[in-house]
């Protein structure tokens, strides 16, 4: 992340104040901060991560105006407008604080009297300036008298902890008089990590071609010499970590390919290392031409079992994960960068894939979890080389919502229908999942006809929302003011649904495929559910209760096992008298039913029929099927047997 930085403008005359500017983000698209100069002024620049002045800025004349610049960067971050024209040449204007009260100038890196802020030539290319030489005032004129311009010293622009390094001895002998001879020695030197660019920050390939050089030395060094091609360069600037900072001037940008410089050191009585080779590294700034153009395919992104739009980009998935493909794909040179930008343009998350080199495909999924009330993202996915040069870039924007909707559920409360979706997913030994759409508001009412599109009757399961959110369904015992409904998975042949918050609502039934007494003439079923959530079944209306009429149709056992136990399922003796098959389990001339499930799943029992005794349940016996115990619900008047598994939970109405 990048630094944040001020400018406090201290003004030494007249009625003007003091004033604090904050500096837009280096490189932000605010653009630079442009201030006007005040005769006799200084302008403390601050570091805000640090409190202190930044340890290094690169300058520029531009006519009257001094433009300066943070973090090594080429285009200006801060104006002070005429400050020529109202600076005294050679007074140190621009200064930092590195204690509590105790200011510092900013004087040239190179040591060079004609790189003084003073005398900057208009026009002429950043100039790196380091925060040393003798303290000055807040404001107004120097502590000590300013070095004259022809007698500029080198050594003043050096950091604050070399001023002084040769102690009491006069800064050429290792003390007692005995001079100090012993060379200092060099442990490494090698491209800066922010300024090593691409994939990597320690690959040593970049497509900086003004990058800093970063030279480890013994801790009595004062200065480092870079050569490279054929030039010198000196500084005498230490990072944070006690690093020289060696900065390739804009003047003497490198050209592509492999780079090398050998680097010497030097400390306070002059002695100066043995020449040390710095680790080679690689500019490349060139894009390849891509012959032939890559293709990109973004195949899929997670979505829950019931958002029914899987290519909609809305997802009520925290984590959500993209998968594609990518063809024309180099894999030894080049890698996906891939980054989730939220709707500010901050990215959030992003990471850099290496597809597969022989189908190219590619996965993605956020290491955090990802905001989700209804927010926005874009999925930004970019061909880049190693050294982070841009090869091509794809661009698909997508949702993620985890706001639960409120559904309120009442009886006949309009007439209208809806129509219904084809089955999203086919298979004749499974169950389909029939859907239908629609959006309202707070105030609007949507009919939804639980029949499909032959008017044959479905098992309600519950309504989802566009992202897959399971809606919360509202009943007389929330709302009063709502038409009584038994429960909040009620079924109806026309279900009203007002809309408590605005949202898009998908309705989805589970019922078989091919469900229908023509479809199911003679047939015997299992009816197994799918369900892996909480759910809640609800056979009535299903089938009409006399058994003339469905008799064609069977259905002798019904599945809920699905590892959990907390499904619900209503069954009323009209549902066993219409599906249940004769003699199915036990001989004995009865229409029997088997109901299997998880422990903890219930079964809510009715019997709907009459209100006489022969048409309600006798007290239930025990029967072992297949090893297991059931508890066997029977009424001898209808010749039913209902065999329930013997840790199911039965409520009878």
């Amino acid at each position: 992340m990048k630094n944040a930085y001020q400018v406090i403008v201290k003004a030494n005359q007249g009625s003007a104040k003091s004033t604090t500017h904050e500096v837009p983000e280096p490189g932000s698209w605010w653009g630079a901060l442009k201030v006007k100069a005040i005769p006799g002024a200084r302008y403390q620049l601050i570091d805000k991560a640090t409190g202190q002045g930044p340890d290094n800025i690169r300058v520029k004349r531009a006519g009257n105006d001094l433009r300066i610049s943070f973090e090594g960067r080429e285009e200006a971050d801060l104006v002070i407008t005429d400050y020529y024209e109202q600076t005294v040449s050679g007074f140190g204007a621009v200064i930092g604080e590195t204690d509590p009260g105790v200011y510092y100038a900013y004087t040239p890196e190179s040591g060079q009297t004609s790189a003084l802020m003073g005398n900057l030539p208009d026009g002429a290319s950043n100039i790196g300036m380091a925060l040393g030489g003798e303290p000055v005032a807040a404001s107004g004129a120097a502590v000590g008298a300013l070095v004259a311009v022809a007698g500029f010293n080198p050594l003043l622009a050096a950091p604050l902890a070399l001023l002084g390094a040769g102690g009491g001895g006069g800064g050429d002998t290792g003390g007692g008089g005995v001079p100090d001879t012993t060379p200092p020695k060099i442990s490494a030197a090698r491209l800066a990590p922010e300024d090593d660019t691409g994939v990597s920050n320690s690959d040593g390939i970049t497509a900086d071609n003004t990058p800093r050089l970063l030279i480890d030395a013994d801790a009595d060094a004062v200065s480092a010499t870079v050569t490279l091609n054929g030039k010198i360069y000196t500084s005498t600037t230490k990072n944070a970590q006690g690093q020289f900072v060696v900065q390739i001037p804009d003047t003497d940008a490198l050209d592509n390919g492999p780079v090398t410089y050998s680097v010497v050191v030097k400390d306070a009585a002059g002695n100066t290392s043995q020449p040390f080779s710095g680790t080679p590294f690689v500019v490349d700034r060139l894009s390849e031409v891509l012959d032939p153009s890559p293709s990109f395919n973004l195949t899929k992104m997670t979505q829950s079992e019931f958002d029914f739009d899987k290519d909609d980009f809305l997802t009520n998935q925290s984590k959500p994960e993209f998968d594609g493909t990518i063809t024309n794909y180099n894999a030894a040179t080049q890698k996906l960068l891939v980054q989730v930008v939220g709707i500010t343009g901050t990215t959030v998350d992003y990471a850099y894939i290496t597809p597969d080199a022989t189908t190219g495909a590619w996965a993605f999924k956020p290491t955090i979890d990802l905001a989700g009330n209804n927010d926005q993202y874009l999925l930004k996915t970019t061909l880049v080389d190693n050294a982070g040069n841009i090869l091509k870039a794809w661009d698909q924007s997508f949702g993620v919502d985890r706001v639960v909707p409120v559904f309120e559920l009442a009886f006949n409360g309009s007439s209208s229908s809806s129509t219904w979706g084809a089955p999203v997913t086919a298979n004749s030994s499974e169950l389909g999942n029939y859907w239908a759409s629609s959006t309202a508001n707070k105030i609007s009412t949507i009919a939804v006809s639980l029949l499909d599109a032959t008017n044959n009757g479905m098992f309600k399961m519950g309504f989802w929302d566009l992202a897959g959110n399971e809606a919360k369904t509202l009943t007389s015992v929330d709302n009063p003011q709502t038409p009584a409904v038994d429960d909040a998975w009620a079924f109806a042949s026309n279900v009203t649904g007002v809309y408590l918050n605005q949202d898009s609502l998908s309705a989805s039934f589970k019922t078989p495929k091919t469900f229908g007494a023509a479809a199911l003439a003679g047939a015997v079923g299992k009816l197994q559910f799918a369900l892996g959530q909480e759910t809640l079944l609800n056979v009535a209306d299903a089938h009409s209760i006399n058994p003339a009429v469905n008799s064609v149709a069977a259905i002798n056992h019904i599945v809920m096992t699905d590892g959990v136990g907390n499904d619900t399922l209503k069954l009323t003796m009209g549902d066993v008298l219409a599906l249940g098959v004769k003699d199915s389990f036990v001989s004995n001339g009865h229409r029997q039913m088997r109901i299997d499930g998880d422990a903890g799943d219930k079964v809510s029992l009715d019997d709907l029929v009459g209100s006489s005794a022969d048409q309600t349940w006798n007290q239930p016996t025990t029967q072992q099927l297949d090893a297991t115990n059931y508890k066997v619900y029977s009424n001898a008047h209808w010749g039913l047997d209902l065999y329930i598994k013997h840790d199911l939970q039965v409520t009878v109405l």
